[in-house]
């Protein structure tokens, strides 16, 4: 857990939202909730990412089609095939959809080259595990499989995900290796949550997860009881990657986090135990940010900062 100082912007940032009295989000309602994630998405991402094309479209999923949105960043054929990236967005599980996320999506195509498909999995407590993780996994394989279409390459794909998609991302390469499933070229983490059993206290629960850094312990824990139906759903691979045992045959990654994140710590252990599994994984913390800063990339500086660390990881390895 690193120790570092607030970021100048963010610091601006949350003391705007604490003078509007911004509630927790623990605090409301889930559509409640849901709003407010969405006006906030809204207000503070990134705007002047420039893409070729953008289509909504439906996919067969494992309870009925899953609605998608692609993005191009030039034309089908108008040249060599394009590196692909499936993309799962944050919000606990119960929050967040394409809208939301379409900011940083945007910027990843425009900036990677990419074609990028941003996945509307289930959400709860309407669908709880698994639903979204199957339904990402579903997202995954169609993708491989309709590559060509797309004008993508499936020998280059790569799964990321911000937060709960983090750990969507990081379970969807669990199953493809386990499924013999298409196969991941890299996987991208950004300031993933991988393990919701909450056993294990890590320091940054204690020092980052009061609340004041966007992003507290009494949120994770609501989310937690939204999302699963037991105690037992917690401890499964496909909802805590971190608690498995055995990570060998993973794609190679990149984990970023959050220093002033309650989930910082896991994120970092979780690189730590890809290594030790033999898999590349390199590691960044960007040390004076909080949760979700991809999101405020509009006003933090340090938003921007952390997608171009994606944009370089997809270049360099895709």
């Amino acid at each position: 857990m690193p120790d570092g100082q607030l970021d100048e912007q963010t610091e601006k940032m949350l003391a705007e939202m604490s003078a509007a009295g911004v509630p927790a989000l623990h605090e409301l309602p889930v559509e409640d909730a849901r709003a407010a994630l969405a006006g906030i998405s809204l207000e503070a991402g990134y705007k002047d990412s420039r893409v070729f094309a953008v289509e909504n479209r439906e996919i067969p999923g494992p309870a009925g089609p899953i609605p998608i949105r692609i993005y191009w960043p030039r034309a089908v054929g108008s040249g060599d095939a394009m590196p692909m990236l499936v993309f799962y967005h944050g919000g606990g599980f119960v929050l967040g959809d394409i809208e939301t996320h379409d900011s940083v999506t945007q910027y990843l195509c425009e900036k990677a080259g990419a074609v990028v498909i941003s996945v509307d999995y289930r959400l709860a407590p309407e669908n709880p595990f698994p639903s979204g993780v199957e339904d990402c996994y579903a997202a995954l394989a169609w993708a491989h499989e309709n590559a060509h279409s797309l004008g993508g390459d499936a020998a280059r794909i790569a799964v990321a995900g911000d937060s709960a998609g983090g750990n969507l991302a990081a379970a969807v390469c669990l199953i493809a290796r386990d499924r013999s499933g298409p196969e991941i070229k890299l996987q991208l983490l950004i300031y993933p949550g991988v393990d919701m059993a909450f056993e294990t206290q890590y320091p940054s629960y204690a020092k980052y997860g009061g609340g004041e850094y966007f992003l507290g312990i009494e949120d994770m824990k609501w989310l937690k009881g939204l999302y699963f139906r037991d105690a037992r759903d917690a401890q499964d691979m496909k909802a805590s990657p971190l608690l498995f045992s055995d990570l060998s045959g993973l794609p190679q990654a990149l984990v970023i986090t959050a220093g002033f994140d309650p989930l910082c710590d896991q994120g970092k252990h979780y690189a730590d135990r890809l290594n030790e599994a033999g898999i590349k994984a390199d590691y960044q913390c960007f040390t004076g940010a909080i949760h979700g800063f991809f999101n405020f990339a509009g006003v933090l500086d340090i938003g921007i900062a952390g997608m171009d660390r994606i944009v370089q990881a997809m270049k360099e390895h895709l």
